[in-house]
């Protein structure tokens, strides 16, 4: 008779980490040590109006990877979009340059003044453009901020068990599934979309702006 063959498997069982050493611990440490009531000075005041230190907590690498590819795309392509189109409005206005071979044909056919307007369009077209980027990225960028601090805050409120802030409809595990892995990349999109989505819009107050360029320019 054969005797049976038994296999024998080793489980190699990685020791268990020390608590201690984990910023659980400190933040544990933290909210049982009573608080110390400290002068805050100036400086302190300011800095706690846009973001407050919380000990023991500490960012998802998912999440800090999230943000900078956030931040490296949004300059990325606001570069190349709006050097893009300062590029055709820089062309368009070397085209309608005064006392260039454009002004003469319109001279020949009695239409200086027409040509005057798009002159002045184009000028005012390109100044207001610029200033719609600037405001467009100050938005996204405090966007940006705006979120590091509520991801926070929505995290230690979970710690706390409050989950006040959830959608009130029930979900299903496989949909917080397919939002958990969907919301990196469209927190991307979003920056970048965003941002020439309102460069867009804002650039629809050209002429409410326009004569306030010519102005400037004279």
């Amino acid at each position: 008779m054969c005797k049976a063959k038994t296999m024998s498997a080793t489980l190699h069982i990685a020791p268990p980490r020390d608590f201690r050493k984990t910023h659980y611990y400190d933040r544990v440490t933290y909210l049982l040590t009573p608080p110390i009531h400290q002068k805050q000075t100036f400086r302190s005041k300011v800095r706690a109006l846009f973001y407050q230190s919380k000990p023991g907590f500490k960012y998802s690498r998912r999440f800090v990877v999230t943000i900078a590819v956030s931040a490296l795309a949004l300059y990325e392509v606001s570069l190349a979009y709006m050097f893009g189109i300062d590029y055709i409005f820089s062309t368009l206005i070397h085209v309608f340059a005064y006392d260039g071979p454009l002004e003469k044909g319109f001279e020949v056919t009695n239409n200086t003044e027409t040509f005057g307007i798009i002159h002045r369009a184009l000028n005012s077209g390109k100044d207001t453009f610029w200033i719609t980027c600037y405001v467009s990225l100050g938005i996204m960028v405090s966007f940006i901020i705006h979120m590091i601090v509520v991801y926070r805050d929505n995290t230690m409120r979970l710690w706390k068990g409050d989950r006040s802030f959830y959608p009130p409809e029930e979900l299903s595990f496989a949909t917080l599934v397919v939002a958990n892995l969907r919301y990196s990349g469209y927190q991307i999109a979003y920056c970048i979309w965003g941002t020439q989505d309102n460069i867009r819009n804002f650039f629809h107050s050209q002429p409410i702006l326009g004569p306030f360029w010519s102005l400037s320019r004279c």
